[in-house]
């Protein structure tokens, strides 16, 4: 991308070149469920994350998001979660109307797996979107 004229260290990232943020939330799909695009590269993740509708939507719990699932042959459900980075959001458990924090990765988790697939998604997502330019 190219900044704009005589704006280009908004858009100058801490790796050394112009670049946009793209905050998005993303399914099991490969599929975005909502995307916020075009703070400049200068601002840091969290910044983004904690001035957009997303988090008070998440925090005011108006996402409308789904309901914990039956385990496929089991009798267990298993709830949505929500991932991020520690600068951004701990990981969630979303079940019903609950929000549970869990504990971070640094404290110890049973959730690091299945957070590392999440996360792989997540790294799918954008590699796709990618190359399709």
């Amino acid at each position: 991308m190219s900044a704009p004229s005589h704006s280009e260290f908004f858009y100058f990232n801490y790796k050394g070149f112009d670049s946009l943020v793209l905050l998005t939330e993303d399914d099991s799909e490969y599929k975005f469920m909502y995307a916020n695009v075009g703070a400049n590269g200068a601002t840091c993740d969290a910044q983004v994350f904690n001035m957009s509708r997303f988090k008070r939507a998440f925090e005011e719990r108006t996402l409308h998001l789904p309901s914990s699932e039956p385990i496929e042959g089991d009798d267990h459900t298993l709830p949505y979660f929500t991932i991020g980075d520690e600068a951004l959001i701990r990981p969630t458990v979303v079940d019903d109307e609950a929000l549970t924090p869990t504990k971070s990765q640094s404290e110890g988790t049973s959730l690091q797996l299945p957070s590392h697939q999440a996360r792989r998604v997540v790294e799918n997502v954008f590699g796709i979107l990618a190359s399709s330019r």
